[in-house]
Protein backbone atom coordinates (compact mmCIF):
# COMPACT_ATOMS: atom_id res chain seq x y z
CA UNK A 1 0.00 0.00 0.00
CA UNK A 2 1.23 3.35 -1.02
CA UNK A 3 1.53 5.75 1.74
CA UNK A 4 -0.56 8.57 0.91
CA UNK A 5 1.58 11.63 2.62
CA UNK A 6 4.45 10.87 0.70
CA UNK A 7 2.40 10.31 -2.59
CA UNK A 8 2.96 13.75 -4.05
CA UNK A 9 6.84 15.05 -2.45
CA UNK A 10 8.12 14.27 -5.66
CA UNK A 11 6.22 15.76 -8.21
CA UNK A 12 6.20 18.73 -5.61
CA UNK A 13 9.45 19.19 -6.07
CA UNK A 14 10.17 18.48 -9.43
CA UNK A 15 7.04 20.88 -10.61
CA UNK A 16 8.85 23.71 -7.76
CA UNK A 17 12.47 23.23 -9.76
CA UNK A 18 10.85 23.75 -12.98
CA UNK A 19 8.81 26.66 -11.93
CA UNK A 20 12.35 28.26 -10.48
CA UNK A 21 14.01 27.28 -13.83
CA UNK A 22 11.16 28.85 -15.59
CA UNK A 23 11.80 32.46 -13.40
CA UNK A 24 15.12 32.66 -13.66
CA UNK A 25 14.72 32.23 -17.67
CA UNK A 26 11.81 35.50 -17.62
CA UNK A 27 14.02 37.24 -15.41
CA UNK A 28 17.05 36.97 -17.67
CA UNK A 29 15.27 37.65 -20.59
CA UNK A 30 12.80 40.81 -19.26
CA UNK A 31 14.27 41.50 -15.69
CA UNK A 32 18.35 42.32 -15.85
CA UNK A 33 18.35 45.70 -17.71
CA UNK A 34 15.08 46.70 -16.02
CA UNK A 35 15.89 45.97 -12.52
CA UNK A 36 19.84 47.31 -12.89
CA UNK A 37 18.37 50.59 -14.54
CA UNK A 38 16.15 51.24 -11.29
CA UNK A 39 19.00 50.03 -9.00
CA UNK A 40 21.46 52.45 -10.90
CA UNK A 41 18.68 55.19 -10.29
CA UNK A 42 18.46 55.01 -6.58
CA UNK A 43 21.72 54.62 -6.20
CA UNK A 44 22.63 57.52 -7.91
CA UNK A 45 19.86 59.19 -5.53
CA UNK A 46 21.53 57.90 -3.10
CA UNK A 47 24.74 59.32 -4.06
CA UNK A 48 23.27 62.26 -4.70
CA UNK A 49 21.54 62.83 -1.11
CA UNK A 50 24.84 61.48 0.40
CA UNK A 51 27.56 64.07 -1.66
CA UNK A 52 24.88 66.64 -3.15
CA UNK A 53 23.53 67.32 -6.41
CA UNK A 54 24.65 67.08 -8.97
CA UNK A 55 26.52 64.09 -8.75
CA UNK A 56 29.99 64.48 -9.57
CA UNK A 57 32.30 61.55 -10.97
CA UNK A 58 34.11 60.11 -8.55
CA UNK A 59 35.09 56.82 -7.39
CA UNK A 60 32.55 56.97 -3.94
CA UNK A 61 29.31 57.86 -5.96
CA UNK A 62 30.77 55.46 -9.08
CA UNK A 63 30.48 52.25 -6.21
CA UNK A 64 27.52 53.49 -4.69
CA UNK A 65 25.68 53.50 -8.37
CA UNK A 66 27.20 50.34 -9.15
CA UNK A 67 26.23 48.59 -5.61
CA UNK A 68 22.43 50.12 -6.64
CA UNK A 69 22.56 48.23 -9.75
CA UNK A 70 23.97 45.21 -8.02
CA UNK A 71 21.20 44.73 -5.51
CA UNK A 72 18.50 46.00 -8.13
CA UNK A 73 19.62 42.97 -10.01
CA UNK A 74 19.76 40.60 -7.10
CA UNK A 75 16.30 41.38 -5.58
CA UNK A 76 14.83 41.12 -8.92
CA UNK A 77 16.31 37.85 -9.44
CA UNK A 78 15.43 36.69 -6.01
CA UNK A 79 11.62 37.83 -5.86
CA UNK A 80 11.65 36.50 -10.16
CA UNK A 81 13.00 33.13 -9.07
CA UNK A 82 10.77 32.58 -5.77
CA UNK A 83 7.14 33.55 -7.45
CA UNK A 84 8.08 30.62 -10.38
CA UNK A 85 9.22 28.17 -7.40
CA UNK A 86 5.82 29.14 -5.62
CA UNK A 87 3.77 29.14 -8.60
CA UNK A 88 5.35 25.47 -9.75
CA UNK A 89 4.89 24.04 -6.19
CA UNK A 90 0.93 25.27 -5.94
CA UNK A 91 0.79 23.44 -9.45
CA UNK A 92 2.31 20.27 -7.89
CA UNK A 93 0.02 20.78 -4.68
CA UNK A 94 -3.13 20.58 -7.01
CA UNK A 95 -2.04 18.09 -9.25
CA UNK A 96 -1.36 15.95 -6.31
CA UNK A 97 -5.31 16.89 -4.73
CA UNK A 98 -6.53 15.98 -7.98
CA UNK A 99 -5.01 12.92 -8.40
CA UNK A 100 -5.66 11.66 -5.20
CA UNK A 101 -9.52 12.77 -5.45
CA UNK A 102 -9.42 11.01 -8.53
CA UNK A 103 -7.94 7.52 -6.97
CA UNK A 104 -10.51 8.09 -4.40
CA UNK A 105 -13.03 8.22 -6.24
CA UNK A 106 -12.13 4.91 -8.38
CA UNK A 107 -11.93 3.28 -4.97
CA UNK A 108 -15.43 4.32 -4.28
CA UNK A 109 -16.50 2.73 -7.24
CA UNK A 110 -15.81 -0.21 -6.89
CA UNK A 111 -17.47 -2.72 -4.47
CA UNK A 112 -16.95 -4.01 -1.29
CA UNK A 113 -15.10 -7.70 -1.57
CA UNK A 114 -14.55 -9.94 1.32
Amino acid sequence: MENTTDRGKGTEMRLALTGAGMGLALFAVYGVLNSSFMGGIIGLNVAGAIMGFPVESVLLSRVIVALGMLSGILVAGLISIAAGATAGWLAGKLTCLITGAMQYRKHLAHPLRH
